[in-house]
């Protein structure tokens, strides 16, 4: 918030642009984790469990992997900006406010 607050002429686009992108790197960052702790769950469940037990979990984690990746998936498409959607939130010297990002 200090650049897009504080900054000289042109921050807060920059600021924007920023938080867009690392938007985009943290959703993925979190999801890989979460497929990871999938992963070690069921392997955990392999190793120690009985072969009943560790079947019915790894059944269970499996369902939950699916839930999982389909409410990233809505929350994603929720969220996502198309490009030819894009504002700019620069202020033109010819009095025109936001111009299009899109080419």
């Amino acid at each position: 918030p200090g650049l897009a607050l504080r900054g000289p002429d042109g921050s807060m686009e920059r600021a924007v642009e920023g938080l867009a992108l690392e938007y985009r790197f943290i959703f993925v960052i979190f999801f890989i984790g979460l497929m990871f702790f999938y992963i070690s769950a069921c392997l955990y469940c392999v190793i120690v469990l009985n072969w009943l037990l560790s079947t019915l979990l790894t059944v269970m984690l499996f369902i939950f992997v699916r839930y999982t990746f389909r409410a990233c998936k809505r929350i994603y498409k929720k969220f996502r900006l198309p490009s030819q959607l894009a504002v700019a939130g620069s202020f033109n010297a010819d009095g025109t406010v936001g111009a299009s990002l899109a080419p």
